[in-house]
């Protein structure tokens, strides 16, 4: 299932939206659990049987007992894609916070220096007379 699928599912079920996708799956999976729409046999952890859903075949929240592998390692290579994605996009954002502060100081600094090159070529001339 893709996040805006979870997001519709729980949304649907008058739950939170909030969170990342395997944070919405919990909450989607803790859901049917409670409703009785996961099958008996199929229940048990639910953070451990969560990344088996992603990307179910079905549309839906896959059994554990029936999930392919290629699924598991698609869904396991999309989130952790996901989750890199996103730290770069911070990592980014910090790394132009920090050029953006750093300019200013180098700002800041000449003209700091700019005054003190000036006070000092004025003691100069006041020695002179």
């Amino acid at each position: 299932m893709s996040k805006e699928q979870l997001k519709e599912e729980l949304e649907h079920r008058g739950l939170s939206t909030a969170g990342n996708k395997v944070e919405l799956l919990i909450r989607l999976r803790e859901a049917m659990e409670q409703e009785g729409s996961v099958p008996e046999n199929d229940k048990g952890d639910v953070k451990d049987q969560t990344i088996v859903a992603v990307g179910g075949a079905t549309g839906g929240v896959a059994p554990t007992n029936n999930f392919d592998m290629g699924q598991l390692l698609a869904a396991m290579k999309q989130v952790i894609a996901e989750v890199f994605a996103e730290q770069i996009t911070r990592q980014k954002q910090h790394t132009a916070e920090i050029i953006q502060l750093m300019k200013q100081n180098v700002g800041e600094m000449k003209q700091v220096l700019t005054q003190e090159t000036a006070n000092q070529k004025h003691e100069v001339l006041l020695t002179f007379f």
